[in-house]
């Protein structure tokens, strides 16, 4: 229990920095992470990326998927399927592919083509609301990219991207949480443990 309260202390005072930041901050950071991104050997080896839409103060993602769509690798959208609490992968060509959905997040429409064996994946990049510097994850709560991540084989490179607001000491780490092997920030690539 007492590791549940401070997760909650803690996703509480991250989200309360992340919401200070102005659009502009916002939107400043977010262009010196992708760009950091896009120059990554994992990013520029890639054939098929787990991406996701961003919305509110996450760290902007529409230049990272309209970059992987420019170099032709298959990228994927995750949409949240409620009744089983996890996340299905979706193939997306354009923003035309997508519709909002699970709490106004921009989702994959009906039709788009399934990623069945999510093992395929070469590189997924991750949303959270804290990180810490071995490559723990702090997310809302809900384990949606939990149980999505623990699928994945050990080879498939996940990274956490956000701001340096959100980077923290130390999260509390559980048996089924899965690491990331690298957080990029505005300012640094932190290399992270292996899972």
């Amino acid at each position: 229990m007492k590791t549940e309260i401070s997760k909650i202390e803690i996703r509480k005072a991250a989200l309360a920095s992340r919401s200070l930041l102005s659009p502009v901050e916002v939107r400043e950071k977010s262009t010196s992470i992708i760009s950091s991104v896009v120059s990554l050997p994992q990013f520029i080896l890639a054939e098929l990326i787990l991406g996701y839409a961003s919305y509110g103060n996450e760290v902007r993602t529409h230049a990272l998927i309209e970059s992987a769509w420019g170099l032709n690798k298959g990228v994927y959208l995750p949409k949240v399927c409620q009744q089983e609490v996890l996340l299905d992968v979706y193939r997306v060509h354009t923003w035309l592919d997508l519709k909002r959905g699970y709490k106004g997040l921009l989702q994959p429409k009906r039709g788009c083509e399934q990623l069945s064996d999510v093992q395929r994946l070469d590189l997924v990049f991750v949303p959270g609301v804290a990180f810490d510097t071995q490559g723990n994850r702090l997310g809302h709560g809900k384990g949606f990219f939990d149980r999505l991540l623990s699928q994945l084989l050990p080879t498939t490179v996940v990274v956490g991207l956000a701001f340096d607001c959100q980077i923290v000491p130390f999260l509390p780490r559980e048996k089924h949480d899965v690491l990331m092997h690298m957080v990029v920030t505005e300012t640094r690539i932190i290399a992270c443990g292996s899972g």
